[in-house]
């Protein structure tokens, strides 16, 4: 499945680097789950916080300002209520395919289904 721009920025939102670029051993910047903006140098890097900057943060990482609005609000109630878990957990059952288990799932579970059907 192709990713959604809010997935793929939130890749790009940890510092997101493909197998390429790492090769060559290209660093990039991404902010942590301590909310602060990581940006490497060529002696090692800076830290600096996102708080009361998302617009300058969301150009350096080129992402909307709304993705890190969002990462820093998940990011701070996950300090509050804790973590929230895993959607769900399941167990590829022998015999199928992932293909097949998936449309299973989508038959009973409806934002299984709502998320398959938005890639049409």
């Amino acid at each position: 499945m192709k990713l959604r721009k809010v997935e793929r920025e939130f890749y790009k939102f940890g510092g997101e680097i493909n197998l390429d670029d790492l090769q060559k051993n290209l660093r990039v910047a991404g902010v942590d789950k301590r909310l602060m903006l990581i940006e490497p140098t060529k002696e090692g890097h800076v830290e600096s916080t996102i708080m009361g900057r998302e617009e300058h943060v969301a150009h350096v990482l080129g992402v909307s300002v709304e993705t890190v609005w969002d990462r820093v609000h998940a990011l701070l109630r996950r300090d509050d209520v804790g973590r929230t878990g895993v959607f769900m957990k399941q167990e590829l059952p022998e015999g199928k395919t992932f293909e097949m288990f998936l449309e299973e799932l989508a038959k009973k579970n409806p934002a299984v289904r709502r998320r398959l059907t938005s890639q049409l």
